[in-house]
C-alpha cells in the first residue's frame, strides 16, 4: 500500500500538469483566489489557520467547473501539525516564517486592509481544495528590510478527494515542499526586473523547494522517486538540459543539483545563501541566478572552488549512478537513481549553452585514437577526459582547448573504459551562449579484425568465430569487428564486413 500511494500521489501531478501551470507558485493569475466555502469552517495552531469544509453540498467553481471541496476535521488538524511540525524544522535551520498577510491593530470591518479580506486573522492561510496537489499564491507586496521585493502568500493543498481522515505521511513532503514556496515568496517573486527585462526563475524556486522535502523529512521519497524513473526528463537521463530546463517538470528533479552542492561542499547553509542572496538582489533588478550560484560557490568556507569546477564535479557525480553507483561514494541514494545517459561519440554537432551547467558524457573507442575537437569559441566550456577502472574514477585530466581546432591522443586503460566530459563554463558574461562543438576520432571500425593491416576473407573467418563465439575477441578485434558501432558483434558486421572486401575488389 505504501508504494501505491506514492505513485497515486506522483501519478496525480502528471494527470494534471495539462490542466495546471508547470510551476506550483502561482504569480500574476485571477484564476486563483481565496476560498470562500459556503459552509465555511477554519481550525488554529501558533503560526497557521486551515480553512476547509465538511459539508457534502458545497462546492467550488473553478474555470467554469464545478468542483467538491468537501473533507473533515480530522484531516485539517493533521494539515495543521505537519504545518507546525515543518516550520520548527525550517526555524532551526535558520529559515524565517511567512510573515503575517495583515495588521489585526485594524479595527474597522470596512478598511480594505482589515484582516476579514486576509484569512480573519494574521495567520498564515492554508485552504483544503480540490484544485491540485498544492499551490502557493503570492498575495499582498511585503516590502519589509531587507526583502522589499517579497509578498506575503497563501496555500491550496489538496483535499485529496476526502480519502483520507488524517494526511497520509507519504505525502507529507508536499507540506514541507509548499511551505518553503511561502517563505520563498517572502523574498522575492519568482518573477523579477524591469518590463522587457524580466528573469524568470520559477524553477529556481520549484528545485529548492524538492531539495527541502528531505531536509524536513529525511525519509521522504519524491525525489528518490523521481530520478529513479528513467522515462521522464531528469538531470540524468537528459544531463545536456541546462539547469533551469523547465521541460517535463525537469525544475523539479533539478534540486538534484542542490543536492550536488550540499553533499559534495559538506554546507548546508549554501541553500539559505542562495536565497539570501536572491531576495537582496530582486529589490533592484531582474535576477541572474547563475551569478547568485557563482558567489555562492565561490564563497563556502574551507572549499576553494569555482561555479565551472562545480559543474564539472556534478558531472562526474552523475555519471556514478544507477548500474555506475559507487558504495559510499558520491550520491548517497546513487545506486536508487536512474544510470546517467551517455552519449556516443559523433561527428554530429552538439550543442551546448555556456554559463548554465549542461553537460555531456560521451563515450571513447576503447583503442588509441586521435580525437579532434572543432569548437568556434574554445574558452566557453571544460573538456576533462575520466578513466574509469572497475568501479573506481582512476583519472579526470583536463584537456585544454586554445584553438577552434585541436588534438588529441587518448588511450584507453587495459581493464577499463573512458568517458569525454564536457561542460559548460561560467565566465559572468551573459552574452556567451550557444558554442557549439563536434568530435570524430580518426580510428574508426575498419574490419581489420586479424590486425594485419589487410582487409579480407581471413578477418571474415575470424569475424565468424567470435559472432559464433568459438573465439573470443580483444578489445581491439571487438572494435573493428563492430562496424556497425551497435555494441555487438553479430551477422549484421559479418554482412558489412563482406561489402567492405567487395566494394574494394
Amino acid at each position: 500500500m505504501y508504494r501505491i500511494a506514492i505513485i497515486i500521489l506522483i501519478s496525480a501531478q502528471f494527470i494534471q500538469a495539462e490542466r495546471l501551470p508547470l510551476s506550483c507558485i502561482l504569480e500574476n493569475t485571477r484564476d486563483y483566489n481565496r476560498v470562500i466555502f459556503s459552509q465555511h469552517e477554519v481550525i488554529d495552531s501558533t503560526h497557521f489557520r486551515v480553512h476547509f469544509t465538511i459539508a457534502e453540498d458545497d462546492s467550488i467553481n473553478h474555470q467554469g467547473e464545478w468542483l467538491n471541496p468537501q473533507t473533515n476535521v480530522t484531516y485539517a488538524e493533521s494539515v495543521l501539525i505537519e504545518f507546525e511540525y515543518s516550520a520548527i524544522i525550517l526555524q532551526q535551520r535558520g529559515w524565517t516564517l511567512p510573515p503575517p498577510d495583515c495588521d489585526e491593530s485594524i479595527t474597522d470591518e470596512l478598511d480594505a486592509n482589515h484582516c476579514i479580506n486576509f484569512g480573519g486573522d494574521s495567520r498564515y492561510d492554508i485552504y483544503l481544495t480540490p484544485h491540485g496537489p498544492g499551490f502557493a499564491i503570492p498575495d499582498r507586496i511585503h516590502n519589509i528590510e531587507p526583502y522589499t521585493a517579497g509578498r506575503t502568500s497563501y496555500i491550496f493543498l489538496s483535499t485529496m478527494a476526502n480519502m483520507h481522515e488524517n494526511y497520509p505521511s507519504w505525502g507529507y513532503y508536499a507540506i514541507a515542499h509548499e511551505l518553503h514556496h511561502a517563505i520563498q515568496i517572502a523574498y522575492a517573486v519568482s518573477t523579477t526586473g524591469s518590463v522587457g527585462e524580466y528573469s524568470y526563475n520559477a524553477w529556481f524556486f520549484e528545485e529548492s523547494a524538492s531539495y527541502i522535502e528531505n531536509v524536513v523529512y529525511p525519509n521522504a521519497v519524491h525525489l528518490q522517486t523521481m530520478l529513479g524513473n528513467c522515462n521522464v526528463t531528469t538531470p540524468l537521463t537528459y544531463p545536456d538540459y541546462d539547469l533551469n530546463s523547465g521541460a517535463d517538470l525537469y525544475q523539479y528533479r533539478g534540486a538534484l543539483w542542490l543536492k550536488f552542492l550540499v553533499e559534495a561542499y559538506g554546507d548546508s547553509s549554501i541553500i539559505k545563501t542562495l536565497w539570501d542572496d536572491y531576495g537582496l538582489t530582486a529589490t533592484t533588478e531582474g535576477v541572474d541566478m547563475f551569478r547568485v550560484y557563482s558567489d555562492a560557490v565561490e564563497g563556502l568556507e574551507n572549499v576553494d572552488v569555482t561555479l565551472s569546477e562545480a559543474y564539472t564535479e556534478y558531472g562526474i557525480w552523475r555519471y556514478f549512478t544507477g548500474g555506475r553507483a559507487m558504495p559510499n561514494r558520491y550520491f548517497e541514494e546513487a545506486n536508487q537513481y536512474c544510470t546517467s545517459t551517455t552519449t556516443p561519440l559523433t561527428d554530429e554537432i552538439l550543442n551546448i549553452r555556456t554559463e548554465w551547467g549542461s553537460t555531456y558524457i560521451l563515450e571513447l573507442p576503447s583503442v588509441d585514437t586521435t580525437l579532434n575537437i572543432f569548437t568556434p569559441n574554445p574558452i566557453v566550456f571544460t573538456t576533462n577526459v575520466l578513466t574509469i577502472t572497475g568501479d573506481t574514477l582512476e583519472s579526470s585530466i583536463p584537456l585544454i582547448i586554445e584553438n577552434e581546432e585541436t588534438s588529441f591522443q587518448i588511450s584507453p586503460p587495459s581493464n577499463g573504459s573512458q568517458f569525454l566530459l564536457v561542460t559548460s563554463g561560467y565566465s559572468g558574461n551573459p552574452n556567451v551562449v550557444n558554442p557549439f562543438y563536434t568530435f570524430e576520432s580518426s580510428s574508426l571500425p575498419n574490419g581489420d579484425v586479424n590486425n594485419d593491416d589487410e582487409i579480407n576473407v581471413l578477418d571474415v573467418v575470424i569475424l565468424v568465430q567470435f559472432v559464433l563465439q568459438q573465439q573470443f575477441p580483444d578489445d581491439n578485434q571487438f572494435y573493428n569487428g563492430d562496424l556497425n558501432s551497435d555494441g555487438q558483434l553479430n551477422v549484421l558486421d559479418v554482412v558489412q564486413l563482406l561489402n567492405v572486401i567487395l566494394a574494394e575488389n
